[in-house]
C-alpha cells in the first residue's frame, strides 16, 4: 500500500512538472485541481466496522446463569458463569448463518 502511494505521488509530481513546462500556469492549475479531485480517502478500515453494536451491563447472582438472546436470525441461550469477586465479559458476534460466543472471566484468582 505504501509503495503504491509513493508511485502514485511520484507519477503525479512528474505529470505536474511536464504540464507546467509545456502548458504554463493554466495547465498547472488544471492539473492541481484534477489531483485534488482524484484523491480519495482510504475507507477500507471503516468498511469493516459492524453494522450494529450493542452493550449491556447486568448484575447477576453468583453461579451458572443463562442469558437469552433474541437476534435477527436466531434466538439462543448462553450459559454464563458468574463469580462472587469477578467480572464475566461475554462477546457475541452474529454473521450470516452463524453466532459466535466468546467469554473472558476476570477474577482475583486469574489475575486479570
Amino acid at each position: 500500500m505504501l509503495t503504491r502511494q509513493i508511485l502514485r505521488t511520484a507519477t503525479k509530481y512528474s505529470l505536474q512538472r511536464v504540464v507546467n513546462k509545456n502548458l504554463g500556469s493554466l495547465g498547472g492549475i488544471v492539473t492541481q485541481l484534477y489531483n485534488l479531485v482524484s484523491e480519495r480517502a482510504d475507507l477500507r478500515s471503516w468498511l469493516t466496522l459492524p453494522a450494529n453494536a450493542q452493550v449491556a451491563r447486568l448484575a447477576l447472582p453468583v453461579g451458572e446463569q443463562t442469558i437469552k438472546l433474541s437476534m435477527l436470525e436466531s434466538n439462543i441461550d448462553v450459559p454464563v458463569p458468574i463469580y462472587a469477586a469477578g467480572v464475566t465479559l461475554v462477546r457475541i458476534i452474529q454473521t450470516v448463518g452463524k453466532v459466535a460466543v466468546q467469554m473472558m472471566i476476570i477474577t482475583p484468582e486469574t489475575g486479570g
